[in-house]
């Protein structure tokens, strides 16, 4: 066969062309959030890297979103190189792809929680600032794994139990037991047959099409044993999820060989030039560990997975760690040339259908620390990246599946105040069945008025001082698969509210029917609480009057010096008319009240003219002097006054037939009040 051989670079340039585009199809990056001050950091980026700082954060993760409903920040930069800064925040450099958990979901419970995962060795920071920070995702789900019965239990489980997630949290089961209930089947190093793990293709498919999109990590030999599985009873059926069909399908004399990927046993292992290895995209949420792992994937039945001559890898398929020096692509097999590069990592969706589940292939049998330097990628170190990329797998393996909550609630204010109700309006989607909503509060004296609807009342109750705290939403489908929103709130305790009201009242003290100076105005004033909060230190002020007004007179029950919710008091002062207010022609005032209440100042301003004058104030005649009516009356016809009219006027005539008494001369104001 004339076949080409690719030398390292254009094997190299191949791979790199392929998958750097595969990077926008796969992942969704460039998205960025402001975390506030206070909120903690799990540093994934420790060095070197053990299992306690390294592997136990996914349990401390786990144990957020399952047992106390917690959003968790995942944060990836994704322009960044290998073993690169995903953000700095307070001087303090972060990579390794860090969880972040915002201040306002840090309860007391929480709080307790990170305490103890930190006495364990996972190592975290309370931020000093506010932080724009690249978000990958929020994460507020975990799914549901499957064991492979033949060996998910003694090999996976241990990845699972070093990360301290309960035995209780996932369960082992055969291939064709699989439901669509399940998210993640573990397949490590197994006998893979048709009877056994034919299912795993319909299992895998798109859901619109009756399969469940599931998702598959394969270790060791079970992957190209997978890679090979056909149906007996119809060949066009085969399980190459990652790898094409060759180009020229094996002939009876390679059969032995494989179809897609050759089989253990029938290929090379690695080169162990492991310096050399290469690995890429820094910037997958897969590929989120620090150091070179390739070491660690030395060990067991299959150590590198090696393409059929003829064959090649998907587009779809990113090869993200491989041997550029294995024997078999420098040398060929069988007198055939292999035409791609040896993959120790790869990863993509199933026969590159962006509606199927995602498929890991990731080499060797187990990832054991094989010598006692942590410095090493043979050591921890190297087992630590092997174990987190297979958890960074499972962490979204029940992306597409989870209930999706759509919010129309509009903007939720992060401050409201006592009393104050908000009105919640979701939806959800699933694929599987219907949903369930339960609302909770951690708010003291938060009530819904039914807390298992999609659209319920919050009424935040009230509150003496103010209360920071959550208000969330828990959907459920019918797999038990959750999902949630968070919504942290601050109630402020209820504003004070105060309404000062005046009424004047003239004070004729001649008797003469008129407006003089030396005369009084009585203003009485009503002092009202109107909101649901006490009040203290009230100060009734007007500075007609002289500025503060003593009292209260009245109203003040318990007298206990503060105006009660409901109450009213009382307040009163004269004032005495000037002769400049007469030739104003009114008197104008405003009064004002204050008070404390909760800690807030509140106040309120009467009317500046609360009461019409009935008598008109009297301005001076030309000559300076007042108009006074001295007639008590004026007979029929008469113009001649029995008594004297003052100030120089003519005086009235009566023009009737009938006496007129208590005349009262005075000139007309368009308007006035006192």
């Amino acid at each position: 066969m004339d076949m080409q051989k690719f030398t390292i670079v254009e094997i190299k340039r191949a791979l790199y062309s392929v998958t750097v585009a595969l990077l926008f199809s796969f992942f969704a990056f460039g998205q960025t959030k402001e975390i506030p001050s206070g909120s903690v950091i799990i540093d994934m980026g420790i060095s070197p890297q053990t299992i306690d700082n390294g592997v136990k954060p996914y349990g401390l993760v786990y144990s957020l979103i399952k047992n106390y409903n917690v959003t968790v920040i995942w944060s990836i930069e994704p322009t960044k190189i290998s073993g690169g800064t995903d953000f700095t925040v307070d001087g303090k450099t972060f990579r390794g792809g860090p969880f972040i958990i915002e201040q306002g979901s840090l309860t007391q419970a929480v709080l307790d929680e990170i305490s103890d995962w930190e006495d364990e060795g996972v190592v975290t920071y309370t931020t000093l600032t506010d932080k724009i920070i690249p978000v990958y995702q929020e994460i507020n789900y975990y799914g549901n794994w499957v064991l492979d019965p033949q060996n998910g239990v003694k090999i996976t489980k241990k990845y699972l139990d070093a990360a301290g997630i309960p035995n209780t949290d996932f369960r082992e089961a055969e291939a064709d037991d699989l439901t669509s209930c399940d998210d993640v089947y573990l397949l490590p190093h197994a006998d893979v047959t048709w009877d056994k793990h034919g299912n795993l293709i319909n299992w895998n498919s798109p859901i619109a099409d009756g399969g469940s999109a599931g998702w598959i990590w394969t270790g060791c030999k079970a992957v190209s044993g997978l890679e090979n599985l056909v149906d007996p009873n119809d060949s066009s059926v085969r399980a190459n999820f990652l790898a094409n069909d060759p180009t020229v399908p094996p002939t009876q004399a390679q059969e032995d060989f494989g179809y897609s990927l050759i089989y253990d046993g029938a290929h090379e292992d690695a080169s162990n030039d492991f310096d050399n290895y290469v690995q890429g995209f820094p910037a997958d949420p897969f590929m989120q560990f620090l150091g070179k792992p390739g070491k660690i994937f030395d060990e067991g039945a299959e150590r590198v997975y090696v393409l059929f001559p003829t064959g090649s890898w998907r587009s779809s398929t990113t090869v993200a760690i491989y041997d550029p020096n294995q024997p078999d692509v420098i040398n060929g097999i069988g007198g055939l040339d292999i035409d791609g590069p040896a993959a120790l990592l790869a990863y993509g969706r199933a026969f590159g259908d962006d509606d199927r589940g995602m498929v890991m292939y990731e080499a060797g049998h187990e990832f054991k620390d094989k010598n006692d330097d942590p410095d090493d990628n043979g050591g921890e170190n190297g087992q630590v990246a092997a174990i987190r990329a297979f958890l960074n797998f499972s962490l979204l393996a029940p992306n597409s599946k989870v209930p999706t909550i759509v919010d129309d609630t509009g903007t939720v204010p992060s401050t409201i105040s006592s009393g104050e109700p908000i009105q919640f309006d979701l939806s959800g989607s699933t694929g599987s069945g219907t949903l369930s909503f339960e609302w909770t509060t951690s708010c003291s004296f938060g009530t819904f008025d039914n807390p298992t609807s999609s659209m319920p009342i919050f009424n935040p109750g009230i509150v003496s001082d103010v209360e920071c705290c959550v208000i969330q939403v828990e959907i459920t489908d019918e797999c038990g698969r959750r999902s949630f929103n968070t919504y942290p709130v601050c109630i402020q305790p209820p504003a004070p509210r105060i309404e000062i009201t005046k009424a004047g009242t003239l004070n004729d003290e001649n008797q003469d029917n008129c407006s003089d100076a030396g005369e009084t105005i009585t203003y009485d004033f009503v002092v009202r609480n109107l909101s649901s909060v006490e009040i203290e230190n009230i100060v009734v002020n007007d500075p007609l009057l002289g500025g503060d007004i003593p009292g209260p007179i009245s109203g003040d029950t318990d007298n206990d010096g503060k105006l009660d919710i409901n109450e009213m008091w009382s307040y009163s002062a004269n004032y005495i008319i000037t002769q400049d207010d007469i030739d104003l022609g009114q008197v104008e005032n405003q009064a004002t009240v204050t008070g404390v209440g909760n800690g807030q100042i509140t106040s309120d301003l009467s009317d500046d003219i609360s009461v019409n004058a009935p008598n008109p104030l009297r301005p001076k005649n030309m000559y300076g002097t007042t108009r006074t009516p001295i007639y008590t009356s004026i007979n029929p016809g008469s113009w001649t006054n029995p008594n004297t009219w003052s100030g120089g006027n003519v005086p009235p005539i009566n023009l009737n037939n009938t006496d007129v008494v208590n005349i009262n001369t005075r000139v007309e104001l368009t308007s006035g009040g006192y």
